[in-house]
């Protein structure tokens, strides 16, 4: 279970390198403003990042975070 709370990130708290892989798929999906962002993180797990170069926009929930 991620600890950090998505509605209170900015684009800078995503340089952050100790980001886990579930916090970025928490991140995605419940904050598709920031989604660029989580897309260029190390932490990036590649079915996130499939996701997010395929069906980001389309759907409320990524990969992992159901």
């Amino acid at each position: 279970m991620s600890t950090i709370d998505p509605s209170q990130l900015t684009a800078a708290d995503l340089s952050n390198p100790a980001l886990s892989a579930q916090d970025l798929a928490d991140i995605t999906a419940a904050r598709p403003d920031l989604r660029p962002y989580v897309a260029t993180h190390p932490s990036l797990y590649p079915a996130l990042g499939q996701w997010l170069g395929g069906e980001g926009g389309g759907s409320p929930h990524a990969p992992g975070s159901l």
